[in-house]
């Protein structure tokens, strides 16, 4: 059985091209931002609602009644979003393998305990912020698609998937 995926990202780099292949070549679902916020709208759970019944909705009324004023008053409204996230990928997750992008993604498998093939995508090292180079060592496979291109960083992450896949299974 295939691995769970996540992929994490430097800050700008649009890693679309490499998730929509490696999706192809293992025949995988994807759990991204766009899933993420899909589910969240569909449940009403978004950050913002931008209607009320059909009505304009004041500036007022998305202050009060959203998780930013929440967050402001009772804690934080980005913690819930992460909550709500943390959830919506778990839910994801335990329908089975799938790739999860985003720089959370490592994070939630870790804190469940899940093994996960864990991928950090960059375009040179010379872009690389101070924390993102400490942070890429924590990852199984840093990958830079500026030397490497879309396709090859695919096929990486397609080979060591495999790799890992036989090593669950052994």
């Amino acid at each position: 059985m295939m691995p769970i995926i996540t992929i994490a990202k430097e800050k700008g780099i649009n890693v679309d091209k490499i998730v929509e292949l490696v999706a192809q070549k293992l025949e995988m679902p994807v759990v991204d931002k766009f899933l993420v916020d899909e589910i969240r709208e569909h449940n009403g759970l978004t950050s913002f609602n931008s209607k009320k019944s059909g009505e304009f909705q004041t500036q007022y009324d998305v202050f009060t009644k959203t998780n930013f004023y929440n967050g402001m008053i009772l804690g934080s409204g980005q913690s819930d979003l992460d909550h709500i996230r943390h959830l919506i990928v778990m839910d994801e997750v335990k329908k089975g393998p799938c790739i999860v992008v985003g720089k959370c993604a490592r994070d939630i498998m870790a804190e469940e305990g899940i093994p996960a093939l864990d991928i950090f995508v960059y375009s040179n090292n010379e872009s690389l912020n101070e924390k993102e180079k400490n942070n890429s060592g924590k990852y199984d496979l840093a990958l830079n698609i500026g030397a490497f291109g879309s396709e090859l960083c695919a096929d990486l992450i397609e080979a060591a998937a495999k790799k890992m896949a036989e090593k669950i299974a052994a």
